[in-house]
């Protein structure tokens, strides 16, 4: 846990400033608008999308100061997604990140909009970040709105509320491994596969770098998941949700989590030094390594934070 908190140490300030100053200043017109904004943004969590963008970035960049920005908005984006998947209507969670959620200090109205802000914040900043030439900002935009919108993040919050709702009944011709696969290849991993294929995109990265450190966040992304579906298992939160444990049981979900872990950090070994940047190598390691490395222990160090969209 102490090498994670390093890692954590090293970047979040800054991620965490910049949120802050981006934030539109108090308008009378929109009452507790920035306010909910704010709320719902800051304490975040553990942060680790914007943590795996700004090390992928530094891998091939060599730095990270510029690109703070971009990495900033994931942790946005994430952030709306948690506010929407809180509300009654969704997962209806009264509490995030130790307090009240959103909608309930504001409101359900207000936390909709609040997040819908947060949003669409999220791609005025990056459409205006100069630091990046234009096409980069374009297929970094390009691919945020693909993993996040109708084909991906939204799509795996729709077959996820569909299961929650009506069990396989609207989807009675496809598994439930297929369903739970779905769900979260695009609620969870698609962001995580994101975060990572940013640091790529914006270093300007070879296609070869770019998609297998993509890939790389892509499997870190579902080892989270499942991961994070064990240790509700344990608690018995979410009994009646599509889970890995109660779909192929915990055994075979903790042997998949392990799986998928040692095949991301295999795929690091694609980025050897000098030709890479070996203090983000090293703390991307450390970042792989924190998800679930005290699983089977009684007292874990490092859970996964929260997870948008009853996941993202």
């Amino acid at each position: 846990m102490h090498k994670t908190n390093s890692v954590f140490d090293k970047y979040s300030k800054s991620i965490t400033d910049y949120m802050e100053g981006s934030l539109p200043p108090y308008s009378p017109h929109t009452p507790h608008l920035e306010e909910a904004m704010l709320y719902s943004l800051i304490p975040t969590g553990k942060a680790i999308r914007p943590l795996l963008a700004l090390s992928s970035y530094k891998l091939f960049a060599h730095s990270h100061r510029e690109a703070i920005p971009m990495a900033a908005c994931i942790e946005m984006l994430h952030t709306y997604t948690l506010v929407h998947d809180d509300l009654p209507s969704m997962d209806n969670d009264a509490i995030r990140r130790g307090r009240a959620s959103t909608h309930v200090a504001y409101g359900d109205w207000l936390a909709t909009l609040a997040g819908d802000a947060l949003l669409t914040k999220v791609f005025e900043i990056m459409s205006i970040n100069t630091r990046f030439n234009s096409d980069v900002r374009i297929n970094a935009i390009a691919k945020l709105a693909q993993y996040a919108g109708h084909t991906g993040l939204i799509a795996g919050q729709v077959a996820d509320m569909s299961y929650s709702l009506a069990g396989m009944s609207t989807m009675s011709n496809l598994s439930k491994e297929s369903v739970l696969e779905f769900i979260h290849t695009n609620k969870t991993a698609a962001l995580f596969r994101y975060s990572c294929e940013l640091g790529g995109i914006l270093a300007e990265a070879s296609p070869r770098d770019t998609s297998t450190i993509a890939l790389f966040g892509e499997k870190l992304g579902l080892a989270f998941q499942i991961y994070d579906d064990i240790e509700d298992s344990s608690s018995h939160q979410d009994d009646d949700k599509l889970t890995y444990p109660s779909v192929i049981g915990l055994s075979e979900s903790t042997k998949l989590y392990k799986q998928l872990l040692a095949e991301s950090l295999a795929l690091l070994d694609n980025f050897a030094v000098p030709a890479y940047n070996s203090e983000a190598l090293s703390d991307l390691i450390i970042l792989a390594n924190s998800i679930g490395n005290d699983l089977g222990d009684d007292t874990p160090d490092d859970t996964p934070d929260d997870t948008p969209m009853a996941t993202p």
